[in-house]
Formats: structure tokens, sequence, C-alpha cells
């Protein structure tokens, strides 16, 4: 490089609407470096400057040109791109602004035109969401970076969910009823004035969009073993014996749980406000305008739901049997296990050995694309059976059965327990997964008369050919 300025001049149709600040510009030449082989791109999420709704995160590129940064939710799991073509590319399919921008991946770039210039990119984020950052750089000299994924927690205002218990005279259940419960949760958001999302029932689902994981059925109570009315016919009977025989306690309410979820994007949220809303004069009269008339009065009572950490005691195992499959587990505190298995049986490809090594070249399989699975999900459920379950303090096993499968059929599964939030768990666990095999058809054996009937008739067939 011999030259010591760059010029720029001014041209085109509509030069008259531009000028310029300065016509030339002083440049210096330096020889080609070599490429740093793992620079510290220093990426970090920069607190003082986050809240719960915005998340700002600062990183270092080794060298002048561009850099990106994307931040996503960590239940993507995410990789971190290997070239600047899949970076422009990921860039160029976000749209910045949008609605819900929190729950999906977001890009952002920046020019760096100073040595050691920092690039810092705000995000929309959520209350205690999770997520993973990364960077990637692209300098003059075409040296690619890519940064390691660094784990993001949006800032936690403090929002806690809040239980709602509805009390009925009358019969209501959350599972047959579900329809009348969602209304429930519709009403309570238009008297709260927030999202219908944010007043679910509890399994998630919310006025509009019922729950993937809904029973189809509610559960029904074990049956009373027989009485042996043989053995006690020859037994005195005692006069207090009608006094003292024992009833079964007859239902005289029913409680329907709501939960209202935290506003997450506040600043400093305020429970004992959400609970005082709840059970306020104007909420109490929109559930009143659902349910008085079919199930009468109610009464109503809201606390601040204190969630827990949730983990495996036995992790969950599956079990094949005829055109079922069970899955089962433990955990160490009460919490909501979800399981689910796939609606179609797994197809295995049967591998052509004859000439596989002799004509075919090995090579490389393509990366595998990480599917985002969510048990709560509807997108989920349209590939899987999903079931859940709530364990409790006293009955801390679940075993969970899935019926009306394939004989003989292998069927993909997979299991997480979390805390006792219907729709934004604090805790989670790691998912599980595996495959398990329903028992295969049973043989039919052809009885003996069965064999003679058909060697006679091969005979007589033999004969027919042979005469004609």
């Amino acid at each position: 490089m011999t030259g010591k300025e760059l010029l720029y001049v001014l041209a085109g149709s509509d030069k008259a609407q531009f000028s310029l600040s300065s016509t030339t510009m002083a440049v210096t030449g330096a020889k080609a470096g070599t490429k740093p082989s793992a620079p510290d791109m220093k990426l970090a999420m920069v607190a003082d400057k986050s809240e719960s709704a915005t998340t700002v995160v600062e990183g270092t590129c080794p060298g002048l040109g561009g850099s990106w940064m994307s931040l996503t939710p960590l239940a993507a799991n995410a990789p971190v791109l290997a070239s600047a073509a899949d970076v422009r590319a990921a860039h160029g399919k976000f749209a910045a602004g949008k609605e819900g921008a929190f729950k999906a991946p977001q890009w952002c770039y920046a020019a760096v035109s100073v040595k050691d210039g920092k690039t810092t990119c705000t995000f929309a984020s959520a209350s205690n969401h999770k997520y993973t950052a990364a960077m990637y750089c692209e300098t003059i000299e075409g040296w690619f970076f890519a940064s390691k994924a660094t784990n993001v927690t949006a800032k936690d205002n403090g929002g806690k969910q809040v239980t709602l218990a509805i009390t009925y005279k009358k019969a209501i259940s959350e599972i047959t009823n579900n329809d009348i419960v969602l209304k429930i949760c519709g009403k309570l958001a238009e008297a709260l004035a927030v999202p219908y999302n944010r007043m679910t029932d509890s399994f998630g689902g919310y006025f509009g969009s019922p729950s993937p994981s809904l029973p189809t059925s509610a559960p029904v109570a074990p049956a009373k073993p027989a009485t042996n009315a043989t053995a006690n016919a020859t037994k005195r009977v005692l006069a207090n014996a009608t006094a003292n025989a024992t009833k079964p306690a007859v239902q005289t309410e029913w409680v329907i749980n709501v939960y209202a979820q935290p506003d997450p994007f506040a600043k400093k949220a305020d429970n004992e406000a959400l609970v005082k809303a709840t059970t306020g004069t104007a909420a109490l009269a929109a559930v009143d305008t659902v349910t008085k008339a079919t199930y009468g009065a109610m009464t109503a009572k809201a606390v601040v739901t204190t969630e827990v950490a949730v983990k495996w005691i036995k992790k969950p195992t599956a079990t094949g049997g005829a055109k079922q499959i069970t899955v089962a587990g433990s955990t160490d505190v009460g919490g909501y296990v979800y399981c689910a298995v796939s609606k179609t049986a797994s197809r295995l490809r049967m591998l052509n050995t004859t000439n596989a090594t002799a004509t075919n070249t090995t090579k490389p399989a393509p990366a595998a694309t990480k599917e985002v699975v969510s048990l709560q999900s509807a997108s989920t459920a349209s590939k899987y059976t999903i079931q859940r379950f709530e364990t409790k303090t006293a009955a801390l096993a679940f075993s969970l059965v899935f019926t009306g499968l394939g004989e003989g059929k292998a069927y993909s599964w997979m299991c997480e327990a979390t805390s006792l939030n219907p729709i934004a768990p604090a805790f989670r666990t790691a998912m599980e997964k595996g495959t398990s095999s329903t028992t295969a058809a049973p043989v039919v054996v052809a009885g003996d008369s069965t064999l003679w009937s058909s060697l006679f008739a091969a005979v007589l067939m033999i004969a027919a050919v042979f005469f004609y």
C-alpha cells in the first residue's frame, strides 16, 4: 500500500440532497497479522443496565469489521453457528419489534470501527427467564470468530404466582367442566386487565386455549373391596352394628384452582396487590357471571405460591405391555410430572448389507438439528400423547399408562418434572427420554384337527392335478 489518503466524491442525480463533512480521510498501511486462535470476546450481561423486560449484553470483537449477537431462550438448545454465512442468514430472518420477541431468538448487528471497541445490544426479555447469548465477528481481514454460548438470566422482578381457590357447594370439575373453568379464567383476566394467558387453570390452559395435557376424563376413585357376605353371615350381629357402620364421607364442597401469573415485564412486581385484585369485588363479580346461575354462590381465597426446586428420586423408566406403555418414577417433593409417548411408532431403517461396503463411500452425517420440546405446548401435543400427574408429599411416586398403541411397536417417550406452576415454572428437571416397545401380538398355533384338514386338502389338490 502506497497511498496515504482516501478521497470521497459526491455523485449521482440526487447529490444535491447530501453533503460531505470531509472529502479526504487519512489512512495508515499495516502488515497483515496472524489470526488469533482463541480470542477472549468477553461476552456477558450488563446487569446495571438491564431490567426484567430488557437485557443488555456486551462483548468485544478481536478486530475491526462487523459484529453480531444473538439471544435465544435456553430451552431452544440453540447451537453456536459455524460460519459468517450462517450468521448473516439467521440475522436476515429476524424482524425486530415483534410482540412476544422475548420467547424467540433475537439478533443485533453493529460495526466495529475502533480497536477493542465494545458491541452492546439490548434484547427483549421477561423476569427471570433464562437465555443463551452468542457473539460473532467478521474482521476486515476476513477472519470469522464465534464465542462460546454464555448463559444469561433476565433480572428477577420478584413476581410470584397467585393461586385462587374458588369453592362451590355444587359439583364442578376442572376436567369435565374445563370449558367453564376457562371462561372463569377469561373473565378474571378481563377484570384484572391482563392478557388471557396470565390467568390459567391448573393444567396451564387459558381462555381460548385449552391445555394439551388436560386429561380426557376425570380420575375415578378406586373401588372398595367386596364384602365377604358368606363368611359374615354366621357371625352374631351386634345391637349397635348399624350405628358403628362406616359410611363414606359425603362431599359437600368442590374447589377449583385458577392461577394468576405476575407481570413478567414490570420493573418490580407487587404480589400482594395481585392477591387483592383476584379477590376484589370486580373479580368475584366477573366469576359470578359465569357460574352463579348454574353452580350457585361461591367463596374465594387467594395466596402467593412459593415454588420449590424438584428433582427425580427415581428417574422415569418405561415398561411395555399389551398395546400400552407404562412410565413410572418418583420425585423428591411435590410437583407436576409431564410424560409423553409418541403417537406414531418409530420406523427403523433396514440397511442393505450386500453392497454397502463395496460400493458406498462413507460420508459424514449432517449436524443434527436440536428439536425444541416443551411438554406444555400444542406443537408437542400434535406428535405426542401427553399426561400430567401431580406428586404430593405423601405420594411422590407416579405411574402413567399410555394405552391404544400398536402391538410389537417401538415408541419414543419423554418426561420432565416442574415446580407447582402450570405455565411458567421456576424449576424444571432435565428431560428424560427413551424408547419402549409394546408386546408383540400372540402367535395363534393351529390345532391338530386344523393341521390334518390342511394336509387332506393338499392331498386332494395334488390328486386333482394328477388325474387332470
